[in-house]
């Protein structure tokens, strides 16, 4: 079973503020859809919250992680603790596995994790939730950078980060 993570972060590895996204953008949506359609995803509850319609994700297995599972749409799936989640998981292996947020999620389940997908804004912006750093003391490398694109007037680049030593390192 191989987990990754997704997130769209800025340059302080910021991700909401006030429940939302920092930025909305069309194209980082679709990239998102592409990547996590017909797989497994993983949120907090208050990410499920902001949910369309506070319903799953169509075409993907929708888990919720959470101690409080009242209000989550049926077909989703409930775990109360990583624990649970485990065995969940198991019945899935055929697929991708995503990590979607919150900041609780994604620093539980970081240390089962080996890659992040990242949409790194090159700005800062006003935040109350982070994604955790990835750096080298912990066996992260960034391993792919993309060329910078533009969005609401605001420049950001994909970055892959993988827990394996890396031929090519990208710099900022």
């Amino acid at each position: 079973m191989r987990m990754k993570m997704i997130a769209s972060v800025d340059e302080n590895n910021a991700i909401g503020n006030g429940g939302e996204l920092l930025i909305r953008c069309k194209d980082d949506m679709k990239r998102f859809r592409r990547l996590t359609m017909g797989g497994v995803v993983i949120m907090g509850r208050r990410t499920f919250m902001t949910m369309p319609n506070q319903k799953p994700l169509p075409g993907r297995v929708n888990i919720v992680l959470t101690h409080n599972g009242k209000g989550i749409d049926d077909d989703a799936i409930v775990v109360g603790s990583v624990e649970e989640l485990m065995p969940v998981l198991s019945d899935y292996s055929d697929r991708d596995i995503w990590v979607i947020g919150g900041q609780s999620v994604y620093e539980q389940l970081l240390p089962y994790c080996d890659e992040c997908d990242l949409t790194r804004w090159l700005c800062t912006k006003s935040a109350d939730a982070f994604f955790p750093k990835l750096d080298a003391d912990d066996g992260w490398t960034l391993t792919e950078c993309s060329e910078e694109f533009s969005c609401e007037d605001v420049c950001y680049r994909i970055e892959t980060w993988k827990r394996t030593a890396a031929d090519e390192i990208c710099t900022r």
